[in-house]
């Protein structure tokens, strides 16, 4: 953590004043630490992370849309910077003293089992629709009086 102090002194002459701003830094194990606690690709943890490895190669089922998710100890007051490009993810992680940086980079790559489990959701869908649309339905018919030619209304009783 870095703090700024500022310092006033009179002279000895009793009239010259001056200030001065010192900046202190202090470094402890927690605030000098900078890593990432874990990687997540489109919701999934990538598999084998370790914070000392620092590069990565995962499958995604779109290289042009996919979602890189870092995850550190806040506590310490570090930072991550995330910078996109393409398919390659630069991740760069900040001690709380600024003192320390740790970049990790994640490249990902078509992988054509994940990119065919969305497939059964267009059915899906299809029958929410039929449901809900089903069921409109009934309620309308629910809401139709049946219409007497006669004008009596008192016909049933």
């Amino acid at each position: 953590m870095t703090w700024k102090y500022r310092i006033g002194v009179l002279a000895p002459d009793g009239v010259t004043y001056r200030t001065r701003t010192v900046t202190v830094t202090y470094l402890t194990e927690a605030t000098h630490r900078a890593g990432l606690t874990g990687l997540s690709v489109d919701g999934r943890d990538v598999a084998g992370f370790s914070p000392d490895r620092l590069e990565y190669t995962v499958g995604v089922a779109n290289p042009d849309r996919y979602v890189v998710t870092p995850s550190w100890d806040k506590q310490t007051g570090m930072s991550v910077t995330k910078h996109v490009d393409g398919a390659d993810t630069t991740l760069t992680v900040t001690s709380a003293d600024g003192l320390t940086s740790v970049v990790y980079r994640v490249h990902v790559e078509y992988d054509a089992g994940l990119a065919a489990t969305g497939a059964g959701v267009t059915g899906v869908i299809m029958i929410a629709v039929v449901a809900v649309l089903a069921a409109a339905g009934a309620w309308f018919a629910s809401r139709h009086k049946p219409h007497d030619p006669d004008g009596d209304t008192d016909a049933a009783m």
